[in-house]
């Protein structure tokens, strides 16, 4: 992929569905990464509309390409660089659940957080987690609900009226 391909196609998904979360993998410290390379790669990501990504350091794997090219980046260099990118993927994940706040979403109840919790846990259509109130519903049960906050990491709502809908399964899928 290029970085213009890689930008169209993220920015053309965004467009196509508002609120949507856009995910992706990024590996630092692949042979041959310049700090300029890097900046280039950080600089992408900060741009464009990604909502959380997973960051990885580069392992060299026998009998691949990437193991006999050169340009070996240091493990001292790899941390720098996935510790910023993690930094970076904090805080936009943060505004991506922070748009949220004050919006009505459908909801699936998936059970309670832990034992003694008060909350359940719910997700969204846009793949966010929503702790709820204990007794809301059924797990499996769509709730339309109201996104109210934002503390410590987590959403928080409410539900937008009494009745759940139970949600129709097929094959463990929600439909």
């Amino acid at each position: 992929y290029t970085s213009s391909g890689f930008r169209s196609k993220i920015e053309e998904i965004a467009r196509g569905r508002e609120g949507i979360a856009i995910g992706t993998d990024i590996i630092v410290g692949f042979p041959g990464e310049t700090d300029a390379c890097f900046e280039n790669t950080f600089e992408l990501v900060r741009e464009l509309p990604i909502s959380y990504f997973h960051v990885f350091g580069f392992s060299r794997r026998p009998e691949t390409l990437a193991a006999i090219m050169g340009g070996t980046v240091s493990p001292e260099r790899k941390r720098e660089r996935s510790g910023r990118l993690i930094e970076l993927g904090k805080a936009k994940k943060r505004a991506f659940l922070e748009s949220h706040i004050g919006s009505a979403q459908l909801a699936l109840v998936q059970g309670l957080v832990h034992q003694r919790s008060s909350f359940v846990r719910s997700l969204t259509g846009t793949y966010c987690e929503v702790l709820l109130p204990k007794n809301i519903g059924a797990r499996g049960s769509l709730i339309p609900v109201r996104v109210n906050r934002f503390s410590r990491g987590n959403l928080y709502g409410a539900s937008l009226e009494d009745n759940p809908v139970p949600a129709p399964v097929h094959g463990g899928c929600v439909r």
